[in-house]
């Protein structure tokens, strides 16, 4: 059987759901290939056109995605007690599991991004990540002698 072309006529969002997953899966070859972290952004779109952002970010030898916001994490984490190799560790928050995914130097109060199970992204309060840290027994991810301000 042969396989009937699609044509999209207008966007809209079914169809602009159908085309992220068709467009996720092809990105998916190519970071595959390259070994690099490729993420669609959010889709703003009218009947005849539409626009998204393309983030692509090269990965450390432990499979970790170093976007700005990585980069700005193993920078900044020191000055608020937190090594940079706690960058991709999992805590427990409230009963949900995250992963330190970075640093947002434009968030003062909530810095420390991370990523739950889920996908949604939270920020934290360093002094949190610390303490969940140190009771998942992961001293070792914590700046030795870091003094609370």
């Amino acid at each position: 059987m042969t396989e009937r072309n699609t044509y999209i006529k207008a966007f809209n969002k079914p169809n602009l759901q159908d085309l992220r997953g068709e467009i996720a899966e092809a990105l998916k070859e190519v970071s595959e290939k390259f070994n690099i972290d490729i993420k669609l952004g959010h889709i703003t779109y009218s009947a005849t056109n539409f626009s998204t952002r393309l983030s692509v970010a090269t990965k450390s030898d432990d499979g970790v995605a170093l976007t700005k916001e990585a980069m700005a994490f193993e920078r900044n984490s020191k000055w608020d007690g937190i090594k940079a190799e706690a960058l991709g560790e999992t805590f427990r928050f409230r009963g949900e599991v995250y992963t330190i995914a970075g640093w947002n130097t434009r968030a003062r109060k909530y810095p420390v991004q991370a990523t739950r199970r889920d996908g949604s992204k939270s920020g934290f309060v360093p002094v949190t990540v610390r303490v969940a840290l140190r009771d998942k027994g992961r001293e070792d991810l914590l700046v030795e002698g870091y003094v609370e301000r």
